[in-house]
């Protein structure tokens, strides 16, 4: 049985993938942008706005709706290791972690 409610978790990098539909939603950010994306992340040494996400089951992936700026930001190689693991708003129905586990997900408390 699917839960339909939002669920607030911590993924995986690896578990996250590009959708190419949600992507063609987003606009490119500016030099300037981008920069002071980066900066407000590594100061506050989170996101302060989860990346928005749906599993998608024949995948056994997690795409990305909503947050491809922040996901990249993420991913540059002097990314801080403790945003392997960044916040994310799991929606439509998809199912929820209840630990920790082998499939490496774990509940934002």
């Amino acid at each position: 049985m699917m839960n339909t409610d939002l669920a607030h978790i911590r993924l995986p990098l690896n578990r996250l993938s590009d959708n190419p539909i949600y992507k063609t939603f987003t606009r490119p950010l500016t030099k300037s942008e981008r920069d002071d994306l980066k900066a407000s992340i590594r100061s506050v040494g989170t996101l302060l706005v989860p990346i928005i996400v749906e599993f998608v089951q024949a995948k056994n992936s997690y795409d990305i709706v909503d947050g491809y700026h922040r996901r990249d930001i993420l991913i540059e190689p002097r990314g801080d290791p403790g945003q392997r693991h960044p916040p994310a708003t799991l929606t439509r129905g998809a199912p929820r972690p209840h630990r920790q586990g082998a499939s490496g997900l774990c509940r934002r408390a």
